[in-house]
């Protein structure tokens, strides 16, 4: 998958391992790297290695969404690849991102940037007014009108790309619905 023009080749990927358990358990140099450049020493690799990675993401929406995409590549051990943006004060940053779980209990991610661009806007980390519909049954996310998978919808509606992310709400598919409908019966 290409989601956007190629970065230079000095950009390293940065890639990580998390168990079962979604603790980090490995982390390779390029995490320290972005971390230096990033002034943020309190996610460098002794720092993190064994924390679970949910930890280190704020916002309760882009955490729910993550879990959801972990338990999906673990469950189909096919790798997914996404698009995002993992932007910095000074820096917009493309990212394209891969999972893969080929035991179906580690994962492996690996973040490619992709682009890079100076900017000098501040994120907020402000919620945004939107309410994200997700299926509480089957995990769709409703994205104007059409449930769709979690993937189409992150790719739809550009969720990872911040730096305002909608709150979640639930309800049912009319998928679902049905299926519950009948299963009554």
């Amino acid at each position: 998958m290409m989601c956007a023009a190629e970065a230079p080749e000095s950009l390293q990927n940065v890639i990580y391992t998390v168990d079962a358990d979604d603790r980090i358990t490995w982390v390779n140099d390029a995490w320290d790297h972005m971390a230096r450049a990033g002034d943020a020493p309190e996610i460098l690799s002794g720092t993190v290695v064994g924390t679970e990675l949910w930890a280190h993401i704020s916002d309760p929406t882009l955490r729910h969404l993550l879990r959801r995409i972990f338990a999906k590549v673990r469950a189909s051990r096919r790798p997914l690849e996404l698009c995002c943006r993992c932007d910095a004060p000074e820096v917009r940053r493309g990212v394209e991102v891969r999972l893969e779980s080929a035991d179906g209990a580690e994962v492996r991610v690996t973040n490619r940037t992709i682009s890079q661009d100076p900017r000098a806007l501040t994120l907020s980390g402000a919620r945004s007014d939107t309410l994200l519909k997700a299926c509480g049954w089957c995990n769709a996310i409703l994205v104007d009108g059409e449930w769709v998978e979690i993937e189409v919808a992150i790719e739809r509606l550009r969720l990872l790309n911040g730096p305002h992310y909608p709150s979640i709400t639930h309800g049912l598919c009319l998928s679902c619905a049905d299926t519950l409908r009948t299963a009554g019966d």
